[in-house]
């Protein structure tokens, strides 16, 4: 029996521990350890109420405080697809070396295989789209979530460190380099307020 779902948790102390969504009957979905023990002994009728249990479990659980959990698909991802094809057309080739033809066009041909599979060219266009429109906007995203400051404009450096991490990732897929964009992600915040000398509602300090 195929598991059609596998969850990960990530526990604080870098532990992590995979769980499977099993459907041994139609209605029937129970989840199970990466050792073959069921979690539960829960049978759910929708593989909708075993993921939605399973994010209840971990966000009121005690034992799961501060886990993080991500749910996977088993489905292959789209570089298994793509390696699936392009390995079929290989061996396809071996079976008749007169089969090879113009080399050339057997580069385009698994570039289109892997052009088709991944979708990479539309999805880049449109992280490349989504990234200007945020640092179009990135003052006034981060002034709408937190509020001025004697220094000045406030900055969200979360969203900061998430956008760095798409364009290093864009960065590789691309292969080239937006230094202009990253040099800004990358300024160091100039003044930091310890919490130890915030002034307190009467007047006071935090010690």
């Amino acid at each position: 029996m195929q598991p059609i779902k596998r969850a990960v948790l990530k526990f604080p102390d870098a532990r992590e521990q995979t769980l499977f969504l099993f459907r041994p009957e139609q209605t029937v979905f129970r989840w199970a350890v990466d050792n073959g023990r069921l979690l539960d002994g829960v049978d759910y009728v929708t593989e909708a109420d075993a993921i939605a249990q399973l994010r209840v479990l971990v966000e009121h659980d005690p034992a799961y405080v501060g886990v993080d959990l991500t749910v996977y698909s088993m489905e292959p991802s789209a570089a298994d697809r793509a390696a699936k094809r392009i390995t079929g057309r290989l061996f396809r080739l071996m079976d008749d070396y007169n089969d090879i033809g113009n080399p050339a066009r057997e580069t385009e041909l698994v570039a289109q295989i892997i052009s088709e599979e991944t979708n990479i060219d539309p999805l880049m266009d449109s992280v490349q789209t989504l990234v200007a429109y945020w640092f179009k906007n990135r003052r006034a995203f981060a002034m709408a979530l937190y509020p001025m400051t004697p220094e000045g404009a406030p900055r969200d450096l979360t969203g900061d460190g998430l956008m760095l991490a798409v364009i290093e990732a864009m960065q590789k897929t691309a292969g080239t380099t937006w230094p202009n964009l990253t040099k800004i992600l990358m300024e160091p915040v100039s003044t930091i307020k310890m919490a130890s000398k915030m002034p307190t509602p009467k007047g006071g300090t935090i010690q």
